[in-house]
């Protein structure tokens, strides 16, 4: 399963990839501010959770989301379904 972790590269984003990773099952994308150490069987985004296009182009194909970013989103207008 395709799971994306916003927030991956803190403390506790570190934990849940790891935890994730458990499983060989998932397939984990983190997508932070922060680049990512390019190892082992996770993808690193590098983006701004407060940029919805962003977020969009990140999410796509994903299966769930862990959010787990200090910063939020305030949508301005609906998600697409």
């Amino acid at each position: 399963m395709k799971i994306l972790v916003t927030g991956g590269v803190g403390k506790v984003g570190q934990w849940v990839v790891r935890k994730l990773l458990d499983s060989p099952a998932h397939e984990v994308t983190v997508f932070d501010r922060v680049p990512g150490p390019e190892r082992g069987a996770v993808k690193y985004l590098v983006g701004d959770v407060q940029d919805l296009g962003q977020v969009m182009e990140a999410i796509y194909g994903a299966r769930g989301w862990s959010f787990i970013s200090r910063r939020f989103i305030i949508p301005t207008s609906p998600l697409p379904v």
